[in-house]
C-alpha cells in the first residue's frame, strides 16, 4: 500500500511543469523516500487454497489462515 502510494506521488512529480516551488517538494520528497528506506519489494506467493497473496516467507495464509509450506521445502510447488 504505501509503495504504490509513492509510486503514484513519484508518477505526479515526474509529469508536473518545472519550477521552484517544485523543486523543493521534489527534494522533500527525495529525503522521506530515503528515510522511509522501504528496500526492495517483497517476494509474494499465492495461496494454494484460497488464491490470496502474500508474502513468499509466509508460513500462515493471512486470509484463510492455511498452514503454508515454508519455501523451499519439501513439497513447496513454488
Amino acid at each position: 500500500m504505501v509503495r504504490e502510494a509513492m509510486q503514484s506521488v513519484e508518477q505526479a512529480l515526474a509529469a508536473a511543469p518545472g519550477g521552484d516551488a517544485l523543486d523543493r517538494l521534489r527534494t522533500s520528497w527525495t529525503r522521506l523516500v530515503d528515510v522511509l528506506a522501504l528496500g526492495p519489494a517483497p517476494a509474494l506467493r499465492t495461496c494454494p487454497n484460497c488464491g490470496a497473496t502474500g508474502m513468499r516467507e509466509a508460513t500462515r495464509c493471512g486470509t484463510c489462515w492455511s498452514k503454508l509450506v515454508p519455501p523451499g521445502a519439501e513439497g513447496d510447488p513454488t
